[in-house]
């Protein structure tokens, strides 16, 4: 899945749906957006040395967390793409057990699970009364 964001014109982003690969949604890094736009350009000849599929690592450094609102992040999804994450559903970023595969520093994990439990204690709020705490 491929998203284009409405605040950064030149930046592509990429939802990776792959065994042993985040699932969060990654900037494309600039040689893997050269390498797509050659690819869709150059016509037939390019069908036998395509840069698909494009698979995210540790140097797509830039990531977005899915469960957040496209109004939050910037990041253009198609209509069925854009409901919002159930209020009831898990989020994964509550998760305590810090995964180098989807969180590229110790601190974007530290942030996403802040955004978590932020996003947590507003549904809290909004269902109960009150910021579910003791």
């Amino acid at each position: 899945m491929v998203f284009c964001s409405q605040r950064q014109p030149e930046s592509i982003y990429l939802h990776p749906d792959r065994h042993d690969v985040t699932y969060r949604i990654v900037k494309l890094l600039d040689e893997q957006k050269h390498a797509m736009v050659r690819f869709l350009l150059a016509g037939e000849e390019a069908l036998a040395a395509g840069p698909l599929p494009i698979i995210a690592g540790s140097e797509n450094r830039c990531r977005v967390d899915p469960e957040e609102d496209m109004r939050i992040t910037g990041i253009y999804r198609d209509l069925w793409e854009r409901k919002p994450w159930p209020d009831d559903a898990w989020d994964f970023r509550l998760r305590d057990v810090f995964d180098p595969l989807n969180y590229v520093t110790e601190q974007d994990w530290l942030d996403s699970a802040g955004r978590a439990m932020d996003r947590k204690i507003r549904i809290d709020e909004e269902r109960f009364g009150g910021d579910g705490r003791e």
